[in-house]
């Protein structure tokens, strides 16, 4: 569709609000969700984090709104942004996605060398899941 690759043009250029703007004109749900979905990720890889959180709670239900959390979650801890990744981790429902992205925010603590941090993380993660 047509739609859908302007939106994501517009949002890769930062241009935002136009990019909801086209999306809202989009008649198919599943394919208007998946157009926000990848605003959100332009957004986040823009370094655009707090547009891009902000804009996940408005589409999709909750399952799809914990997977582009933990995404965003991930991506801050890639970027060495461990506190917010972990402040978004935290935001996921189900306590075994909140694990699970614990894990992964552990292990890249462990590839940049915070091995302490990373044993606490991982603690966390372990505690979620009841062992």
């Amino acid at each position: 569709m047509v739609l859908d690759g302007i939106a994501i043009a517009l949002a890769s250029v930062g241009e935002i609000d136009r990019a909801l703007e086209v999306t809202q004109t989009i008649s198919d749900r599943g394919r208007r969700i998946w157009t926000l979905r990848n605003i959100v990720t332009a957004l986040a890889k823009a370094g655009k984090v707090e547009e891009a959180l902000a804009l996940i709670p408005t589409f999709g239900d909750r399952a799809q709104q914990d997977w582009d959390f933990s995404n965003i979650a991930l991506d801050l801890a890639e970027a060495g942004d461990f506190d917010r990744a972990l402040q978004v981790a935290q935001t996921l429902s189900e306590r075994k996605d909140r694990a699970a992205a614990f894990a992964k925010i552990a292990s890249e603590l462990a590839q940049q060398g915070q091995k302490d941090r990373a044993a606490e993380v991982l603690e966390r993660a372990i505690a979620l899941l009841g062992l």
